[in-house]
This record gives C-alpha cells, structure tokens and sequence, in this order.
C-alpha cells in the first residue's frame, strides 16, 4: 500500500506496471469499533453532565464525548498504521 502512495504505480503479479495515477483507494477497517461500541452509543458517558449553574451545558458536554472518543480511536489507528502510511 505505501508503495502505490509512493510510487503511484506497482507490480502486477506477471511483472507488469500497473499505475494507480487517476485511482481513489479507499481503506476501510473496524481499528476502534470496540472503543465506539463501548460507549454503548452515548456519546456522554463518563463526563459530567452539568445541571442549574455549572457552566457546562450538555452541547459542550457532548462535543467533550466526541473528541475524547476521536482521541481513543486515532491511539488505537496510530498504533496499528506506520506513520509512513498515515501522513499520506
């Protein structure tokens, strides 16, 4: 894979080049469907949900939720995907 980023081109399995010049690759992968899944689909479990003066509304609270759950997965895709991959 890092070689057709690379590269744009590869290998065909009878030694001929291939190229990826005008190709969309699109990668798909379950890395972090647990930790999602963990949440039990509430995106506010484990934050404080702020009531009658606390300063934190429950948008906040949520926005919160979601950047603590996208900070868990992108641990867990960084620690599965070279960063040679990743930065492409």
């Amino acid at each position: 894979m890092l070689c057709v980023c690379v590269y744009v081109c590869a290998l065909h399995t009878q030694g001929r080049t291939v190229s990826f010049k005008n190709v969309l690759i699109i990668v798909t992968s379950n890395i972090g469907s647990r930790t999602i899944a963990s949440q039990g689909g509430n995106l506010t479990s484990g934050v404080f949900m702020g009531r009658g003066g606390s300063g934190i509304s429950e948008a906040d609270s949520v926005r919160h939720s979601r950047s603590r759950l996208r900070s868990l997965v992108l641990e867990e895709v960084k620690s599965h995907f070279k960063p040679e991959l990743l930065n492409r």
